[in-house]
């Protein structure tokens, strides 16, 4: 993994065959990040687990990837914290060898070629995740926030 801060934000480029989740996370233990936002991600990924949120069964389905590697077409994400522990929420689309397109919640891949990512980084903002029963999932936790006009 490379990286360049310029103030908030972070140019990360990961190498092949480093896991995408254990990166950015391991990123943001390290860096002493508060919250941080995937805003940019292109490159190539294989051994990739996607997912989808069903909400009538409170539970995530595996979406099928065949094997081998895909371009990483775009990504989103975001980095907050959980069980006192960086925790990455990451939608991907991943293309394959004939235009076909997955997209989901991003489970992990492996770097297949390369991975660069911008992260906007909010170092004074420590955001969690707390369990909300109303969607059975952990959701973002603003200590101090009020509620929106």
């Amino acid at each position: 993994m490379k990286i360049v801060r310029d103030g908030d934000v972070c140019l990360m480029r990961l190498e092949r065959g480093e896991k995408l989740r254990e990166r950015l996370e391991g990123f943001a233990a390290a860096s002493g990040i508060g919250t941080g936002v995937v805003i940019h991600g292109i490159g190539a990924v294989a051994e990739v687990g996607l997912r989808y949120y069903d909400l009538d069964a409170r539970t995530y389905l595996t979406i099928p990837v065949p094997a081998g590697g895909h371009e990483l077409v775009s990504t989103q994400a975001n980095l907050a914290w959980k069980d006192g522990k960086p925790f990455l929420h990451m939608h991907v689309a991943i293309g394959g060898r004939r235009g076909e397109t997955l997209s989901g919640h991003l489970e992990d891949a492996v770097v297949h070629v390369t991975v660069e990512l911008v992260i906007l980084t909010f170092p004074d903002l420590r955001v969690g995740r707390t369990p909300d029963e109303a969607v059975g999932l952990a959701l973002w936790d603003f200590p101090g926030s009020c509620e929106a006009p």
